[in-house]
């Protein structure tokens, strides 16, 4: 048993999350209402800019508050979406990470990708910490 407890030490936790399409989105929506019926989530639509998570340990606040014309200009391109479809599966991602992460993990990934989409692709290639693009 002490093997299967090392082997396992030597692994990472990988989330799994399936291609976004509609029937995702949908499923995030349902989520978020499960959510908000908990009152895990104090929001009252899946739209709104800014959701407020509660739960037994911290308040954490996401905003998905991304500069549509940098999305436009740098991204719509390469993510071959408009840019609502794009906060929607970002918020569905959210809903799906809801259990597999902490909160301040999600807001974390959340505030991450808001940089890179806010700021154009050449100054983070040039930024000091420098981000790699695989």
């Amino acid at each position: 048993m002490e093997n299967v407890s090392t082997a396992l030490a030597l692994y990472d936790t990988i989330i799994n999350t399936p291609v976004m399409d509609n029937t995702c989105i949908k499923k995030g929506k349902e989520l978020f209402d499960e959510y908000k019926n908990k009152e895990i989530i104090i929001n009252n639509s899946f739209s709104d800019d800014k959701w407020q998570f509660s739960d037994e340990y911290s308040h954490i606040g996401i905003q998905f508050n991304i500069n549509e014309l940098c999305y436009r200009r740098f991204y719509k391109a390469i993510c071959e979406i408009e840019f609502n479809e794009f906060i929607e599966y970002l918020k569905t991602f959210v809903m799906f990470s809801m259990g597999s992460l902490v909160l301040s993990s999600i807001r974390d990934t959340v505030n991450d990708i808001k940089r890179i989409v806010n700021t154009g692709p050449a100054y983070l290639l040039e930024a000091d910490d420098k981000i790699f693009l695989i």
